[in-house]
């Protein structure tokens, strides 16, 4: 049997002997409990004991007669029985693990070692957002997140600080004045994404984002308010330079500082909806 099937079926929830017998099954067709023991190579009574729990499974038919023949279940119908297993027992775990009591506040810093993790928690944290969205990042990591990127800016208030020129439906996008100068100074691509001001997650990865150079991820509001406050005033101090050089008036600039001071206190009623919010 090829290991990377046996190791798929494992993955399904069998154990390595009926994973065995219903591959066996459904290659052969009827086979008696006997001849199936003699293809795996098992013993006769494991081979049978698999069977009869297959059996249970409703993985596996038996043919009563003067000799007993089993039939596997077609496997797009065995897949279809272990999604609907998966699915129910995914719904049970969410409803006891939701009636654990909430932890308390979790203040402390963890590293985030892996880009499978890194994926999950910054789309985990997109997808929680309630009240605003801030973000710092670079291209090849917002190509990466920009579905859901987009999804948040559908949802809440979402200020993105970019390197290069694109729109995202819904949230204010600004771009950075000195793209060379910034992309320049580290070797390799940097995200930080603040959901509420109080949930933070700081990422910096190779060029080509396969490796970790670096990553976190905290809960601290304190840490997460500081990182929300600093990227808003870079964004700020950055257009009020562009209306300094474009020579435009105090009351303009007044206005400008008004604008952003919405950003800066996201616990708040007075942020703004994102169906007010122009494209950036």
């Amino acid at each position: 049997m090829n290991e990377e099937l046996n190791d798929a079926l494992i993955a399904l929830g069998l154990t390595s002997t009926q994973s065995l017998v219903y591959s066996t099954l459904l290659a052969s067709g009827l086979l008696t409990g006997y001849r199936v023991s003699q293809k795996i190579n098992r013993p006769t009574a494991n081979t049978y004991k698999a069977l009869e729990s297959l059996e249970s499974m409703g993985l596996v038919y038996r043919e009563d007669g003067k000799k007993r023949y089993y039939k596997a279940l077609p496997y797009d119908r065995m897949i279809d029985m272990a999604e609907k297993d998966f699915k129910e027992r995914k719904e049970n775990a969410l409803t006891l693990l939701s009636n654990i009591s909430a932890q308390a506040e979790d203040a402390r810093v963890y590293s985030l070692n892996s880009t499978k993790q890194i994926d999950e928690q910054v789309r985990d944290l997109l997808r929680r957002a309630k009240k605003i969205v801030v973000m710092d990042v670079f291209p090849s990591l917002l190509n990466r997140f920009l579905p859901e990127i987009r999804k948040a800016a559908a949802n809440v208030p979402t200020v993105i600080k970019v390197y290069k020129p694109i729109r995202v439906k819904g949230a204010k996008v600004f771009l950075e004045t000195r793209i060379g100068t910034a992309l320049n100074r580290w070797d390799g691509q940097i995200l930080t994404l603040i959901i509420d001001a109080k949930e933070c997650v700081i990422l910096h990865l190779s060029q080509d984002c396969k490796s970790v150079n670096q990553a976190i991820w905290s809960r601290s509001g304190f840490l997460a308010q500081t990182i929300h406050d600093g990227i808003l005033s870079e964004i700020t101090v950055d257009a009020i330079r562009r209306q300094l050089t474009n020579q435009q008036t105090n009351e303009q600039i007044i206005r400008t500082l008004d604008r952003f001071r919405q950003f800066h206190d996201a616990s708040k009623s007075r942020l703004h909806s994102p169906k007010r919010m122009t494209s950036g």
